[in-house]
């Protein structure tokens, strides 16, 4: 190629992609000078491109986005449009923004809360990676949009892969495959999490965020998927809504720090507890109460929930599932309801404070015979200490 050749070309990747660009205007509102583009009548903050931010400036304290430039709604936020605006401390996205960019607030170091309105449709991959002093987040959803699954349903997606100081990695499943898995950096200092307009909690949306202590889930959610809360240690409090009818399999195993409140405070919407839904809450100190309207308490559901004294079985419930209560060895007395249909092998086994039992029947069912009509089956053939 000729030097003439060659000089045309360069000239042309300049000039060419210039030609294309959105054309940027500036409005000042409450003293921040904002930076953006035009579209059919409404703004997109920010150009696409950490040298086009949404803010001229870099501002301190606390930040609302505005609803309007002037008499034009904000609808977006662009890609990297607060990259690296290290003086916010809080931050608030209005219900007019329904599109968030992939990166918007990336090394906003210095923001402590984030609140992201229920008028956003989708939120962008990374969009809070970096934030390292981040302590809690308000959501309309889990991943980019609601009711998404696999890797775009994870809490990680949102922050990113990019390892940052501040940030713990953390690996997390999104589905029930061997290679169904991603890495992430989430803040280490994030422990409080708001889900406001969610429909459900998808498979390992929050698996391992074990610096999470707080984590309410606002009304619409019908169901916590498997996997949700997997093993999140420090978690301690969970705020379940009243539309809630399932929690899935291993959805807060292993969640040793988990209060009491939650799980004597179960919705009444509540209708099925999965395999080993709550196994291994073991610092979780009362009672457990299953509402009205509860029909199945799946296998293995409270194993390991060693400091649980009491268990309330509602009327409603149907079936209890193999070892559900295995272990829960600080249980003293339990009164299985005569609604209950079925006992699976060793329900109540490695109950050692256990001093009273009132069952509707002997082994797994009414009329039952052989083996699984004995009263050892109801224990299981597992050594425990005080049997």
């Amino acid at each position: 190629m000729s030097m003439k050749r060659v000089m045309i070309a360069l000239l042309l990747s300049v000039i060419v992609p210039n030609m294309f660009a959105a054309t940027l205007y500036t409005n000042e509102v409450n003293g921040i000078k904002w930076v953006y583009s035009l579209a059919d009548g409404k703004v997109t903050l920010g150009g696409g491109s950490s040298s086009a931010p949404a803010i001229a400036s870099n501002p301190s304290g606390k930040v609302e986005i505005p609803s309007f430039l002037g008499e034009t709604p904000v609808v977006a936020i662009a890609s990297y449009a607060f990259n690296g605006k290290t003086g916010i401390k809080d931050l608030t996205v209005p219900n007019s923004v329904t599109n968030i960019g992939n990166c918007a607030f990336q090394n906003c170091s210095g923001v402590t809360n984030i609140v992201i309105a229920k008028g956003t449709q989708y939120i962008g991959y990374g969009a809070f990676g970096g934030c390292a002093s981040m302590e809690s987040l308000t959501i309309p959803f889990v991943g980019t949009r609601r009711g998404n699954s696999g890797y775009e349903a994870t809490f990680g997606y949102m922050f990113g892969n990019n390892s940052s100081q501040g940030s713990r990695q953390i690996r997390q499943t999104y589905g029930s495959g061997s290679y169904n898995y991603a890495t992430y950096y989430i803040p280490s200092n994030l422990v409080s999490v708001v889900v406001t307009d969610e429909t459900r909690i998808g498979y390992g949306a929050f698996f391992g965020c074990e610096d999470l202590r707080s984590v309410t889930i606002e009304d619409g959610v019908t169901a916590v998927d498997a996997h949700a809360f997997y093993f999140c240690t420090r978690l301690e409090d969970v705020s379940l809504p009243e539309t809630l009818s399932s929690v899935g399999s291993y959805a807060f195993k292993g969640c040793k720090s988990l209060s009491s409140e939650t799980l004597a405070s179960f919705p009444s919407s509540l209708k099925t507890i999965g395999y080993a839904a709550f196994s291994g809450c073991e610092t979780a100190l009362g009672e457990i109460v299953i509402p009205e309207g509860m029909e199945v308490i799946g296998d293995y559901a409270f194993e390991n929930c060693y400091n649980v004294t009491n268990v309330t079985i509602s009327s409603t419930v149907t079936n209890i599932g193999q070892n559900a209560f295995l272990n829960c060895r600080s249980i003293t007395s339990l009164t299985v309801p005569d609604n209950v249909l079925y006992i699976g092998s060793g329900a109540f086994g490695g109950c050692a404070s256990m001093e009273s039992l009132t069952i509707p029947f002997v082994g797994t069912r009414r009329g039952n015979s052989g083996y699984e009509a004995t009263f050892g089956y109801m224990f299981g053939n597992n050594s425990s200490q005080g049997s």
